[in-house]
């Protein structure tokens, strides 16, 4: 993923969603293009790894749902095409996810 410079309002956005949990509909209009889609991958990724983390500890607590697996599979999948990690890291985390569950 390449850096990229952002506009305050990019921040104070980001800041309100991570602080007061709100969303601000006029300031993300505010943002450009380039922001928007970059707030929308952020915040994608964001709900992919809590659902991970999720999945995850379901499967540690002794949930055998084979689709937890998939799923889990799934999301690790996606996050690694999106840049998230680098190979290694994807197969070390995968063999782990994988073998604890």
């Amino acid at each position: 993923m390449q850096s990229m410079l952002v506009s305050h309002k990019f921040v104070d956005l980001l800041l309100m969603i991570r602080d007061d949990r709100t969303f601000d509909k006029a300031l993300f209009d505010a943002l450009t293009e380039s922001e928007r889609d970059f707030m929308a991958f952020i915040l994608k990724k964001n709900h992919l790894v809590d659902r991970l983390n999720i999945l995850h500890n379901a499967s540690k607590i002794g949930d055998d749902n084979p689709s937890i697996k998939k799923e889990m599979k799934e999301i690790l999948d996606s996050l690694y095409a999106k840049g998230v990690f680098s190979y290694q890291y994807y197969m070390q985390f995968n063999r782990r996810m994988m073998s604890e569950v």
